[in-house]
Formats: structure tokens, sequence, C-alpha cells
């Protein structure tokens, strides 16, 4: 769960660099297990991906100029069907379109099925704001998906 949001959220930033952000989240997640509340409002897999989410933020913030590469072919699992290959790659790719907000919102909702509120703590914004940029993610993804490959996603409006 958390290896599957560091590269999704990553993207393309290196196997070495995603397994770092990997790690420093789980040392995290070991650091304040303590103050995990089991009986509180957060499930233990919404705390363990917040703290992931803010890992890679901040690994953000702190190298703004790290540039991301649009290679999805390379994010695939090879034993996936040729059909499936084609329109993984193609929804990968549009999804690295998007802009890291809505991208970063997108992951957590149709990734790792966290709700609107789960989200919104997780990334500090107000849970509108989620669903403003959730709705644009989506709007985007299926354009691109519709222009990028119209026999495949007819009828997706």
């Amino acid at each position: 769960m958390v290896h599957a949001l560091v590269w999704r959220m990553a993207c393309a930033r290196g196997e070495s660099h995603v397994a770092d952000l990997v790690q420093d989240s789980l040392i995290r997640v070991l650091q304040n297990i303590s103050r995990f509340d089991p009986v509180g409002p957060a499930r233990l897999s919404t705390w363990i991906l917040t703290i992931t989410t803010r890992v890679v933020l901040n690994d953000r913030r702190r190298d703004s100029s790290r540039a991301v590469k649009l290679e999805p072919s390379t994010y695939l699992d090879p034993a996936t069907a040729v059909a499936e290959l084609e329109i993984g790659t193609a929804i990968a790719k549009a999804v690295l379109e998007l802009p890291e907000p809505q991208r970063i919102a997108f992951v957590l909702r149709e990734y790792h099925d966290l709700d609107y509120g789960e989200i919104a703590k997780v990334l500090e914004v107000d849970v509108g704001t989620v669903k403003s940029r959730l709705s644009r993610a989506r709007a985007a993804v299926r354009d691109t998906l519709l222009r990028a490959h119209p026999d495949h996603f007819r009828g997706a409006r």
C-alpha cells in the first residue's frame, strides 16, 4: 500500500528514490505508531497513507527541481495481457499528465479508496477542494483517454 502510493505520487523519479521514500515513510510510521488511536476516527491504513503522502510532499518541497519523465510503459506489470497493457498505459499516462494536486487526490481516491473527508485530512484542504480536484482530474483523464483511444473508450462520457 505504501509502495504503491509512493510509486504513483513520485511517478518516474526512479526506483531508488521510490524505495527511499517508502523507507522514510515506514520509519516515520514506526516512530509514531504510539500516537495512532485505534478507536479514533481514522483507520490505520488512512493514518499510514497520510504519513506517506506528507513524506512525498515534503520531499517535493525540498527538491522541486526534479523533472518528472513520462514513461508509463515502465509502470505496468509485464505479465498483463496486451489489451490491458494498452489501456493501462493510456490511463497511467493520463494520470501522469494531471497537475500534481489533482493527481494526488485522484490516486488517493481511485487507487487507495480514501473517502473525500480522509483525502481532505491527508492533504490539509477543504472537502470542497477535494471534490473540485477530483472532478477536474476525472474529466481530464476521460478527455485524454477519449482523444488517445477513441475506439477503446467510446461511450465513456
